[in-house]
């Protein structure tokens, strides 16, 4: 759920859109970053490298977790359920 910390929180807005939600979750902006890339929050300018650093970060844990990963398609379907469901239930600060 660390992914999801921010829409809770009300740091970041879920976008109403599919492809809109998806994008952000492979490229979140700097309010919906985890709190694990604290160097691209203090520097914005490092945001793209933040995203590579997911993304290299995703690739090493699933070679050595292959059996317990979702695949990318599936972790970014599965990320825009959760988000939907939080906001059906009323749980994010969309105002």
């Amino acid at each position: 759920m660390g992914a999801m910390e921010s829409y809770f929180t009300g740091e970041a807005k879920a976008p109403k859109a599919g492809i809109r939600r998806k994008l952000a979750m492979v490229f979140p902006s700097l309010d919906a970053l985890p709190k694990t890339y604290l160097y691209a929050r203090k520097h914005p300018i490092l945001l793209p490298i933040a995203w590579v650093h997911r993304a290299i970060k995703y690739l090493i844990r699933r070679k050595d977790h292959k059996d317990e990963f979702f695949s990318v398609g599936e972790k970014i379907d599965v990320g825009d359920r959760r988000i939907s469901l939080m906001d059906e239930l009323g749980l994010l600060n969309n105002d």
